[in-house]
């Protein structure tokens, strides 16, 4: 007894079949065929497979008997004509008959197996080499058929008279010696048709990208294989493992051109490098105005168009938008209890700055709009209200309302809204007898147009004021290093105010909560020079953008990472075996008594109260880059070493990453007892990290011995 299955391919569908076994115990199945593809009508097709073929299986071939043109269009029957015999004759011919076609119409059919009802011989052999089993074996000329070869290399086609053949072997990513082989069976079987199988040769892209940005342009391979990848800091990419084919390399960042767009390459037997773009920086342009009339500061103004945006208006009503590329926008502006005139702006960007998009503001309701520590006199009736706005702005630290110069018994009241206050609905009040002042004050008061109120208890003057005390607005400068470094370069501020930032991966810093006044900005990095070796930026009430500088090496060793283990931004720990294992940041450390190398912190394995074999991994939760130009890659840190418990093992691992989650140790654990005291360096190679981006890790196992003490990693290339 055997079963299987003839076809499955998606989209092709096999029904009405009819089977048949001839005296030499090969059997063969008829049946109709249609799909969506090619035959899509119903057709006559046939299939077979030899006795000494895998039980199970339909390997000899798909064979037409006739192809249809068209299909039914109503709901007749189909298969009543259906059969398949063998001629009792010669017990070898098989005889099939079914319908095909929209006409229904009948086609008979005769075949017969090779070599039935007479000698028939094998033809067999071995495939060596790198890979041996599951490569297929295609046999054409006398007789066709495939197979594959098993777990030890060999394949065998049984069943085959005689005649010339090809043997031809196949499989994707390898190739084979010979191609394939001419076999002549002649009255016997015919062995040692054999095959060495080798791994098919694979090639790289490699190039680099230059210009206004270098590090973090995602670079995208299509065609004969696809992929992306990230430019190192260096700007250098690569792509690996590539067969021989036409593929094309196409880079992209938001806010950068690039040229070429991108570049075709073809693998023919070769590794392809210097596949290079030049990377330029996106021109923008800024739109900035003012609004003016019933109310200028705090007005909420929205971009639209090619870009989007939102500002508020400063204490003198001007707003800007920047940082937009060429296009089509509108500006419109929105505040509660105002409208504007006009209600928005069409502004287009074609090369330039747009300045003088104005608006003016008019109060709804009739409401008296207040300006912030400017006194309004007013008089109000006896039981009657007059009514007054002012923005508090975002950024506001204080809101003070005051009545003064009263000359009756005059009340105050306010809400944070627009919507008028009364004598029972308010959210302050202030109702003093007699010509007392009055006065509301509120800390961090709500962002929004709030309605004053006024009301006469008695018929009398006054004066109303509303004082909005506000933070000095601050501003930013920010820019890119780009070139032959990127990420971690040192940017320093001096001037109005002094700060440090590094770079981020792709090169950009930004310094911020900077008041108006005049700053110097300088970058630094040990192995390289800067163009220009500084910038002056003078603030002046807009942020400051585009403060770039490009990077080059002087060819000495260069900082890839340093850290001392100052703080525990940036670090995290996760348990590899057990639960007891800790990291820490210390000042000092016990068991064994030692002060730190450098700094004001070292970092602390708790393996003196871990149970033995607890392990926990203290890692960066960020990587480096570490260009492929390098020709060496070397982490150094320090580790206390103490001559306690001398036969308790507890050591540590230095480990990479280069995905966040599988970790690979570099170099060999260190233990904590070596035979000496104090503070000892240690060194591993990076070198084969060449082109990745790295997450630095070590790995503490406890032994129940003394705790472990590192301190000052860094990684320098060259």
């Amino acid at each position: 007894h055997q079963e299987g299955l003839v076809g499955g391919e998606a989209n092709v569908h096999r029904s009405v079949g009819s089977a048949a076994m001839d005296g030499s115990g090969n059997i063969a199945i008829g049946y109709t065929r249609t799909g969506t593809t090619a035959p899509y009508y119903p057709s006559i097709y046939f299939r077979g497979r030899y006795s000494t073929d895998p039980a199970g299986t339909m390997p000899q071939g798909e064979y037409v008997i006739q192809d249809a043109t068209t299909s039914k269009t109503n709901n007749e029957r189909w298969g009543d004509y259906a059969g398949i015999g063998i001629d009792p004759v010669d017990d070898c011919t098989f005889w099939f008959t079914t319908e095909y076609g929209g006409s229904g119409a009948t086609r008979v059919a005769a075949f017969k197996f090779d070599g039935c009802g007479g000698a028939t011989y094998s033809i067999s052999g071995t495939v060596s080499g790198t890979v041996v089993s599951g490569v297929t074996m295609t046999l054409s000329g006398a007789g066709t058929g495939t197979t594959t070869t098993a777990a030890n290399g060999t394949y065998t086609f049984s069943g085959r008279a005689n005649g010339s053949y090809t043997v031809t072997p196949s499989l994707a990513g390898y190739t084979f010696s010979p191609a394939n082989s001419a076999v002549t069976v002649s009255g016997a079987n015919v062995t040692g048709v054999n095959f060495t199988s080798s791994a098919a040769p694979t090639y790289s892209i490699s190039g680099t990208v230059s210009g206004a940005i270098a590090a973090g342009v995602t670079i995208n391979l299509t065609g004969a294989a696809t992929a992306s990848t990230t430019t190192a800091a260096d700007g250098t990419y690569s792509f690996s493992s590539l067969a021989n084919g036409s593929y094309t390399v196409t880079p992209s960042r938001s806010g950068y051109t690039f040229s070429p767009t991108s570049t075709a390459v073809t693998i023919s037997g070769a590794n392809q490098t210097g596949k290079n773009f030049v990377a330029t920086a996106v021109a923008t342009y800024s739109i900035s105005g003012t609004v003016s009339g019933a109310i200028a500061t705090g007005v909420t103004v929205n971009l639209t168009g090619a870009g989007t945006g939102s500002t508020t208006t400063d204490g003198s009503g001007n707003y800007a938008f920047s940082g937009l590329a060429n296009g089509s926008y509108t500006v419109t502006p929105s505040l509660s209890g105002y409208t504007f005139s006009p209600t928005s702006i069409a502004v287009t960007l074609s090369g330039a700055n747009q300045t003088g998009k104005n608006f003016t503001s008019t109060a709804v309701g009739g409401d008296t709009p207040l300006t912030s520590g400017v006194g309004v006199a007013g008089s109000v009736a006896y039981q009657t209200w007059k009514y007054y706005t002012i923005v508090v702005p975002s950024g506001a630290t204080n809101l003070a309302v005051t009545l003064t110069g009263l000359s009756a018994d005059i009340d105050l009241y306010v809400n944070n809204s627009t919507t008028h206050p009364t004598t029972s609905s308010y959210y302050g009040r202030s109702w003093n007898g007699g010509t007392t002042n009055e006065s509301l004050s509120y800390s961090s008061p709500t962002v929004a147009a709030w309605s004053i109120g006024v009301y006469g208890y008695a018929a009398g003057s006054y004066t109303v004021t509303a004082t909005v005390t506000t933070s000095t607005p601050t501003y930013s400068i920010s820019g890119t290093v780009s070139g032959a470094v990127a990420a971690g370069v040192t940017m320093n501020l001096t001037g109005a105010a002094t700060a440090t930032t590094t770079t981020i991966t792709g090169g950009t810093y930004t310094f911020s909560g900077l008041a108006n006044g005049s700053y110097t900005v300088t970058p630094s990095l040990a192995g390289y020079t800067f163009s220009p070796t500084s910038l002056a930026v003078t603030i002046s009430g807009a942020n400051q953008t585009g403060k770039n500088f490009t990077s080059t090496s002087t060819g000495g060793p260069v900082t890839l990472f340093t850290n001392g283990f100052e703080g525990t931004t940036g670090w995290a720990q996760v348990d590899t075996s057990g639960t007891a294992g800790t990291w820490s940041q210390v000042t000092s450390g016990t068991y064994p008594t030692c002060s730190k190398h450098g700094g004001t912190y070292m970092a602390k394995f708790n393996s003196y109260n871990a149970s033995s074999g607890s392990a926990t991994r203290y890692y960066r939760t960020a990587g480096f880059a570490i260009g492929s130009s390098y020709t060496t890659v070397t982490l150094t840190f320090w580790m206390y070493h103490d001559t306690g418990y001398s036969t308790y093992a507890d050591k540590v691992q230095p480990q990479v990453s280069t995905n966040g989650t599988t970790w690979t140790a570099v170099g060999s654990a260190i233990n904590r007892y070596d035979g000496s005291t104090g503070w000892k360096q240690h060194t591993v190679s990076l070198t084969t990290y060449k082109g990745s981006t790295v997450q630095l890790g070590f790995l503490g196992t406890s032994a129940y011995g003394n705790n472990i003490y590192l301190d000052d990693a860094l990684v320098v290339a060259q």
